[in-house]
């Protein structure tokens, strides 16, 4: 074990006394704690270390179950360490991980006596002046901001919606329960939320005067996409008031508190309270909201979705009228910004692989440090994070979303359904073929993991996966096939592990999105689609796992989620155009239809007797069957009751032991959270 302060590894330097790593004299962004653990790691070269020890070295005992792993992907990833071709940091199953790149310590070099001459001395002082210049230049790179001690604020049974604003010593926000808007108010400190009284009728929140002394509403008539009149409502009570006579998309109050800023159709609309001159400051190719000056009011910046692709960016209006987007190559999409009220910091809304973070970009020079125009994301994790409002008592107010799905079981004798006993917060998910287990895709950790039916012995089976989906047994239970993602990017693929956790292979790639696995009885082969590469790119392949070589299925250029029957002989499957459910017959050679309406999900009862599925038609969202070879349809339960799951591909739905439906509910939580803005 070295004691060094400052070791070398590679490029890298590892400064225990700075605090930080750099890279040739450069600070490398690295979250304090991913910071401690590689100074544990880096200390103890060659050696394993358990993910148990870190835990306990770093945070001092207990924490989420992915808490390391985050830290080790924020390492590898200041790094540019591959996880699959580890330089740095390897992953040692079962065991933990070990830091196996050399490390050298760095010592100080010692100083040579010199005699002093005139020379010297002046040669001394024009390098005492180089260094001086140099080091403006030179700074260290500001340290990021962070958020800490997070306080819950509401505990919400409903759906809560931006903005989140807070004045004076509460906190308010938009609800939605049982069709109705309603703004509602909650005590900064955490507590029960009240509704505000206004008279304004299904009112949606725009905005809080910066004196918190009334709030900028619209009334909706059905949909927030709707453009509707704007009024003023004063707190805490008093009669609401009508702004100009604009329907507008959203609306913002202007720092002076005598004027409002409305969107309406791409422009944005400078309103004066007194009914002076109404002023149109600019027009944009798509909708505009979320309006937000600068603390010294020179700049303005909003929200704008494309008017083509629907896409969500901010923008930015100087104070000579000139428009330009705030992150030109910027790839997620970005909304709803707020400035700290020193207008230190710019927070703001982004759009991820798995969810939503907030991201800071520092706004103000400094003497001491260099600032980075770059913006840097604020929060991490497989939480999201949406509508940050910095608040003037050095908090950031937050909705926090945390997605979970709670596995369903149709009882036939109750015709309904219960959920299955195992605590587990699940997206996808597959029974064993004995019935013993489950192996299901995760929320919100988004890896896939595997646990009795009763959802004892449960254990993390994938690690460092953006995203995993639609978990597959093999016919003799040792295999399961899954599609999933690596990293931001990169294609849909299909994997296989074992149930005890070994690590994931790709059997094959064809450098498509490959989707949707299921095994043929024998257990040798797969079947699988592509999807998001267009209707064009759709189509059912038929892959020998032993002998990689993917061939499509004939007749099936346009189709998904393909099923393959129990005797191995028939393919269900649905052409993605229609949304038809269709069969593979082998006695006629070709696709025959099954249903003429959306369906998804096919699953083949275990005697190969019926095909399950979900079904959207006049009836509602339901799960049928439908009988082989007569094809007899028969409805088996109503899934309207049931919260649809958060999964990106619709209704997902499986079968488990006695042919009985599953099916995931959403129960994901809302809430507003405030945190300490902890910024230099």
């Amino acid at each position: 074990m070295t004691e060094s302060r400052r070791l070398k590894i590679g490029d890298f330097c590892l400064d225990k006394d700075r605090l930080g790593l750099f890279r040739r004299s450069k600070r490398v962004e690295l979250p304090t704690k991913a910071f401690e653990v590689l100074c544990y790691l880096a200390d103890r070269p060659g050696q394993v270390i358990s993910k148990q020890t870190l835990l306990a070295a770093v945070w001092g005992g207990q924490r989420a179950d992915n808490t390391v792993e985050q830290a080790i992907r924020q390492i590898r990833r200041a790094l540019g360490d591959d996880p699959s071709e580890a330089r740095y940091i390897r992953t040692v199953s079962g065991e933990g991980y070990c830091f196996v790149f050399p490390v050298e310590p760095e010592a100080p070099e010692r100083p040579v006596a010199r005699r002093w001459t005139a020379r010297r001395i002046g040669a001394l002082a024009a390098a005492l002046l180089a260094m001086t210049l140099a080091a403006v230049k030179l700074r260290p790179a500001l340290p990021a901001p962070h958020l800490k001690d997070p306080l819950r604020i509401t505990r919400s049974p409903g759906r809560i919606l931006s903005p989140i604003l807070a004045g004076g010593s509460s906190v308010y926000y938009q609800g939605f329960e049982q069709g109705a808007w309603r703004v509602l108010r909650a005590p900064k400190a955490g507590g029960e939320s009240t509704a505000v009284g206004t008279d304004v009728p299904n009112g949606e929140l725009c905005d809080i005067a910066r004196d918190g002394s009334a709030l900028l509403l619209r009334s909706l008539a059905v949909s927030r996409d709707e453009l509707a009149p704007v009024y003023i409502q004063p707190l805490p009570e008093g009669a609401a008031r009508r702004v100009g006579d604009i329907q507008a998309y959203d609306a913002a109050w202007e720092p002076d508190g005598r004027h409002v800023l409305l969107s309406s159709g791409g422009a944005i609309f400078r309103v004066p309270l007194d009914d002076k001159r109404t002023v149109k400051l600019c027009q944009i190719p798509g909708q505009v909201y979320w309006m937000r000056r600068s603390p010294g009011g020179r700049r303005l910046r909003f929200t704008v979705i494309d008017s083509e692709t629907e896409a969500a960016s901010l923008w930015e209006m100087g104070s000579d009228g000139g428009l330009h987007r705030l992150f030109p190559g910027f790839k997620n999409q970005q909304c709803c910004g707020s400035w700290t009220p020193d207008g230190s910091y710019y927070v703001f809304q982004v759009r991820t692989e798995y969810g939503y973070q907030i991201w800071e970009r520092r706004e103000k020079e400094s003497w001491f440090y260099t600032v980075s125009e770059q913006p840097a994301p604020l929060t991490l994790g497989p939480f999201s994070y949406r509508g940050p409002f910095a608040g003037g008592d050095g908090k950031l107010y937050a909705r926090t979303e945390v997605e979970r799905g709670e596995l369903l079981r149709l009882d036939a004798k109750r015709n309904e359904f219960v959920a299955l006993p195992t605590g587990m917060s699940a997206r996808t998910a597959s029974f064993s073929p004995d019935g013993q287990w489950i192996a299901y895709s995760g929320l919100p950790d988004p890896n896939l993991w595997r646990s009795r039916s009763d959802g004892q012995e449960r254990i993390q089976l994938t690690t460092n996966f953006l995203q995993t989906a639609m978990p597959a047994w093999s016919p003799d239970g040792r295999t399961i096939a899954f599609m999933g993602r690596r990293t931001t990017g990169t294609k849909w693929t299909i994997y296989v592990i074992g149930p005890e956790g070994e690590a994931a292979r790709a059997p094959f790639s064809d450098g498509r999105n490959d989707a949707e696995p299921s095994w043929s009885p024998d257990g040798k082969r797969l079947a699988y689609c592509h999807w998001l590469d267009g209707p064009d790119g759709m189509g059912i392949y038929i892959v020998d796992v032993a002998d990689p070589k993917p061939a499509m299925v004939p007749g099936s250029a346009g189709m998904a989620q393909p099923r393959w029957s129990p005797d191995g002989k028939m393919l269900a499957a649905v052409r993605t155009a229609e949304g038809w459910l269709e069969l593979l017959d082998p006695a006629l050679g070709r696709w025959r239809e099954l249903t003429r309406y959306p369906s998804a999900y096919p699953n083949w009862s275990r005697d190969g007797r019926f095909v399950y599925f979900t079904a959207r038609d006049g009836g509602g969202r339901r799960v049928r069957r439908v009988r082989i070879p007569d094809g007899a349809i028969e409805d088996v339960a109503d899934l309207r009751g049931v919260g649809q799951g958060r999964y990106f591909l619709g209704d997902w739905m499986g079968l488990g032991p006695g042919d009985a439906p599953l099916v995931a509910r959403d129960v994901s939580t809302e809430d507003i959270f405030a945190w300490e803005f902890d910024a230099p």
